[in-house]
């Protein structure tokens, strides 16, 4: 199979750069998608149910953030053919993932677990298990490291 654009979704946290990392070669001479999806849950105005919804305040801010943060991760993407980045909010990041992947022609996600079970899993959700449950391209996932 041959994988010509490949997508990395990102937290922007050390874990989710764990593609990144453990396979680099993977990425060479490929155009690689970093994409950032901000948990963004619009609301409706009390009182009005046909006006738009309303994102936070702060979303382009974050936007920005992690734009400026994904080019300085490109920057470690030597070897691929091109490097793209997109930032968007989202009310479900995984299927905003999913989606994004499906519109743009991606060939794999490879994406980090950051490892979570329990009581932090139930609260805070699996975007890495519902984008491998979803996901109609195939996913690379990269499990996170077992504590010493």
């Amino acid at each position: 199979m041959n994988f010509e654009h490949i997508l990395i979704p990102t937290d922007l946290s050390v874990l989710s750069l764990r593609p990144i990392e453990r396979a680099p070669e993977l990425f060479e001479n490929r155009i690689v998608t970093l994409i950032c999806a901000l948990e963004d849950t619009p609301i409706r105005a009390q009182g009005a149910p046909f006006a738009p919804p309303m994102h936070g305040a702060d979303l382009p801010a974050r936007i920005a953030h992690a734009t400026v943060e994904m080019e300085r991760i490109a920057s470690v993407l030597k070897g691929a053919r091109e490097v793209r980045i997109e930032a968007f909010g989202a009310s479900i990041p995984a299927t905003a993932i999913t989606d994004w992947a499906d519109k743009n022609d991606v060939d794999l996600i490879a994406l980090s677990t950051h490892g979570r079970t329990g009581l932090r899993r139930m609260v805070l959700g699996s975007v890495a298990e519902n984008i491998l449950r979803h996901s109609t391209v195939p996913v690379l996932a990269f499990p996170a490291e077992k504590e010493a």
